[in-house]
């Protein structure tokens, strides 16, 4: 939207955070778990005629780190969801304050090399702006343990796309859960071989950009907008 033009014309924009956090914490949590339970694998195991119990042996969240990148509203309601599941949270945000931390429900926020360090799930929840572009890059990558996983349910624009395909080739982290990887729509056939081959990979899910999209979070964003449209229409 060209805000700028709509302030010449005197044409309110209106923004709606925070519709649709739980919806993408949950999808987090999707991913998260279909990723460390194998269970794409399994499905397709039985499918093909399979019933392989023993074979899709998984790994449980309770007591493992979860490092939550961005403390906004989608990381708020990541925060909540860790804590359910009994995990140690980690988390790191911009503008960190001890009144912050607390209403988190953590000792304090980490930064950022701490918690790639440590955490066993690293999930981005950050927006895409200057200073979050390729955020999380080969440097970052490489501090991670060999056994993380990333989840990407903030922006494409966050993940520097290439170095994650170079990191899940060389086993650098164990894999990834994301929502997106590049501009939309995504054509993944067209895109470079390395990505396609991250792609092809049975600890990456790649999905089309669907962690916002839940019937609730769209029924709540159709009721802000309008009771905020009676709001104007009446002060007009």
């Amino acid at each position: 939207i060209d805000t700028a033009y709509c302030k010449e014309r005197g044409i309110e924009v209106i923004n709606f955070p925070g519709f649709n956090a739980r919806a993408v914490a949950e999808a987090s949590f999707t991913y998260l778990l279909s990723l460390v339970r194998h269970a794409p694998q399994a499905w397709q195991n039985v499918l093909g005629g399979g019933w392989n119990t023993f074979v899709f042996q998984g790994n449980e969240l309770s007591g493992k780190t979860i490092g939550v990148v961005g403390a906004g509203n989608v990381g708020t309601e990541v925060i909540k969801i860790a804590h359910g599941f009994g995990m140690r949270v980690l988390a790191h945000t911009k503008n960190p304050s001890a009144e912050r931390a607390q209403s988190l429900g953590i000792d304090s926020f980490s930064d950022m090399p701490t918690l790639l360090k440590e955490s066993d799930f690293v999930m981005l929840v950050v927006p895409a702006n200057a200073d979050t572009k390729d955020f999380i890059s080969k440097k970052e990558l490489s501090l991670m343990k060999k056994s993380a996983y990333l989840i990407n349910v903030g922006r494409w624009q966050v993940v520097d796309t290439l170095a994650l395909a170079e990191a899940i080739y060389e086993r650098t982290i164990a894999g990834a859960g994301l929502d997106f990887i590049g501009p939309e729509p995504y054509n993944v056939l067209a895109a470079d071989l390395r990505i396609q081959e991250m792609v092809n990979s049975p600890n990456v899910l790649l999905f089309p950009h669907i962690a916002f999209n839940t019937h609730e979070a769209n029924l709540r964003l159709g009721e802000r907008v309008i009771r905020t449209l009676k709001e104007r229409i009446k002060s007009a």
